[in-house]
């Protein structure tokens, strides 16, 4: 049996879950079935080299100008060079003729999903990752070019599937949930590490922008800080728009303790140095961070968003706060620095929480389910 041809069109290789997880759907899918290669619309991004490294043929509709945040003109040109950039995109098609399609995040979904319907391909599949409002000429854009023209729409959770039939207007006949997963293996060996819980290190690990909610995160620190005379060692890993903002927050107010450290490519990396991990975002698809936490037996407080229950199965395992309250995550914080028993007691019960239904979560797993829906 010949091997169908399936086209990834994603907006660009920088470091975030959308990303990662597209890499690695590959290393788990039956290669004698699918041959997978990869449109960036949107630029470029350090992760490319690891798309070739896994042996996936990348291809440019757009610019291979590295995308970052802190430029808007950046934003502006791929907008403006957006036209160019479908009628490539129609010509790498046709080259290509793949079997299906599968597009991931706004602009890839639009220039996408409108390039495999002219093309024919049957197969047309957005895979929605956030929730997210957005502009209202965006949402005219991606309801009538992407949603309405689309296959399939495979969302991470039940609340993204939700939000793209009240918001998007997708048919409820075309939204099909599939969780995202991680790698667990990559997590076992962390998993096992105790918690400090005498001098607990306090974690963030994101995009330094509005929507993961650095501008809660940086403030609860401050007031751990001003109101409970607590200077735990703090890292923060990410880069983004508003480091530069916060950073000068930090040194203004003498919060010595926090340490910046930067991008990463792998959390794996990362997480050893966290013992409570904090998710103060505004709003989310899914979380991969929150499940990458728990599958490293951290100590988690997040935000209450509906996703991140969802995740949990409704579970006592993370501590909730409301979301874009940074007095109400300093209290919690200050109660888990305060009671190494506490700590001790959360990681157990994340532990036994994994065991039970980390297989649910299991990469293998979710990307057999990719697979069916792709190529039958």
């Amino acid at each position: 049996m010949p091997r169908k041809k399936v086209v990834f069109i994603i907006n660009n290789f920088v470091v975030g879950g959308v990303e990662r997880f597209s890499r690695d759907l590959w290393s788990h899918w039956d290669h004698q079935r699918i041959e997978l290669i990869v449109i960036s619309v949107w630029g470029s991004g350090v992760l490319v080299d690891s798309y070739r490294k896994a042996g996936i043929p990348v291809y440019w509709a757009g610019s291979k100008l590295v995308y970052s945040s802190k430029n808007p003109l950046l934003k502006l040109y791929f907008t403006i060079i957006a036209p160019l950039v479908w009628c490539r995109l129609v010509l790498l098609l046709r080259r290509l003729r793949p079997a299906a399609v599968l597009t991931c995040l706004t602009q890839a979904d639009i220039l996408g999903i409108a390039a495999a319907k002219f093309c024919h391909i049957p197969v047309r599949i957005i895979r929605q990752a956030d929730i997210k409002v957005v502009h209202p000429l965006v949402k005219w854009l991606k309801q009538n070019l992407a949603v309405r023209w689309a296959s399939t729409v495979i969302a991470n959770s039940a609340p993204t599937g939700e939000f793209m039939q009240n918001y998007f207007g997708a048919s409820v006949s075309k939204v099909i949930v599939i969780p995202n997963g991680i790698n667990l293996n990559r997590f076992s060996h962390i998993s096992t590490q105790p918690i400090r819980v005498q001098r607990p290190v306090v974690g963030f690990l994101g995009r330094l922008e509005v929507i993961k909610g650095i501008q809660y995160f940086v403030p609860a620190i401050n007031l751990l800080k001003t109101q409970y005379n607590l200077m735990p060692p703090v890292v923060i890993f990410g880069d983004g728009s508003l480091r530069e903002a916060w950073e000068a927050f930090a040194q203004q107010n003498q919060l010595t303790n926090i340490s910046w450290r930067g991008e990463v490519l792998q959390p794996e990396s990362a997480l050893p140095e966290i013992d409570i991990l904090v998710m103060p975002s505004q709003s989310e698809g899914f979380g991969f961070v929150l499940l990458e936490g728990l599958a490293a037996a951290r100590v988690v407080v997040a935000s209450d968003l509906p996703v991140f229950s969802y995740i949990t199965k409704s579970s006592d395992i993370v501590s909730f706060f409301p979301m874009g309250n940074p007095p109400a995550l300093a209290e919690i914080l200050a109660q888990l620095i305060q009671n190494p028993q506490l700590l001790i007691q959360l990681q157990a019960k994340v532990r036994a929480w994994m065991i039970k239904h980390g297989s649910t979560y299991d990469l293998a797993n979710i990307a057999q389910a990719y697979q069916d829906v792709l190529v039958g």
